[in-house]
């Protein structure tokens, strides 16, 4: 079977960086909303059982395990969070000092990826969320992964010729995200 379009991409650390960064403003936020809730919690609950010692309560072995409990569960989220940062960075260290070229090749059902000689078969009903910024697009298959095809890279088929297609594989529209210029201090 033939593909009706390709798109060649290089992942570079910039471009990867990038990514990160996008991610991080769309999401971001969310992560540390959870953590922030969970210490509230547990700081709530610290609170209560120390009211309770206070007052003469022997529940108090119960809510001291209970606070034990909560903040090591908050430890481990914490380190678990941690522990991802530094996966995607060691991911992107070692990834830059080989080629890393995906080649993506869009189907009538499905689109595949190759890269270091592995090749990976996704539906367009597995794409969760898609972005379009100026010069690229990020089509996400979870809240952490995405596939990032630039513009300027497609091999078959045109670009504007892609978007019309996608659109129709994809269960929503593609959300266009403007960039915001930074201005350099000089």
């Amino acid at each position: 079977m033939e593909s009706l379009f390709e798109n060649k991409t290089e992942y570079s650390k910039e471009l990867y960086d990038e990514y990160i960064e996008f991610h991080n403003k769309k999401y971001g936020f969310k992560e540390i909303l959870y953590f922030v809730i969970a210490v509230i919690f547990f700081i709530m609950f610290a609170i209560l059982t120390i009211s309770n010692f206070i007052k003469g309560y022997r529940r108090f072995q119960w809510e001291f395990i209970g606070i034990l409990i909560l903040g090591l569960l908050i430890l481990v989220a914490y380190k678990k969070q941690i522990q991802k940062f530094k996966q995607q960075y060691e991911k992107v260290e070692k990834s830059t000092k080989t080629e890393n070229i995906v080649i993506y090749s869009f189907f009538e059902r499905y689109f595949t990826t190759s890269y270091h000689g592995k090749n990976d078969r996704i539906y367009y009903i597995d794409i969760k969320k898609a972005f379009e910024l100026k010069d690229r697009y990020y089509f996400y298959i979870d809240n952490r992964h995405a596939f990032i095809l630039l513009k300027a890279n497609f091999t078959k088929g045109s670009e504007k010729d892609f978007i019309e297609f996608i659109n129709k594989k994809i269960r929503f529209k593609i959300k266009k995200v403007k960039e915001k210029k930074v201005k350099e201090n000089k």
